[in-house]
């Protein structure tokens, strides 16, 4: 399972977002950088290089969600949480 760490900060209408701590766990953490290790069989580049692309996708979907949500018109301030 691929875990990370997203901070999101709004303020005056804007906003800013960080993504970072991208790691495989498998009983420890493996972070993302070593899957770029070039010092690894080549089915073991290949295997990360599939890793990589998911992270990838994965990524640009929640930038996009983000992207969308935050967009979105804020609730009135007589609407109930």
């Amino acid at each position: 399972m691929v875990k990370y760490r997203i901070k999101v900060v709004a303020k005056d209408g804007r906003y800013k977002y960080k993504i970072d701590e991208i790691y495989l766990l498998k009983g420890t953490k493996e972070y993302i950088e070593f899957w770029l290790d070039k010092n690894v069989s080549e089915a073991e580049r290949n295997q990360n290089y599939h890793y990589l692309t998911q992270v990838d996708n994965h990524m640009k979907d929640l930038i996009a969600d983000l992207y969308e949500s935050m967009s979105a018109a804020a609730p009135s301030a007589e609407e109930e949480w």
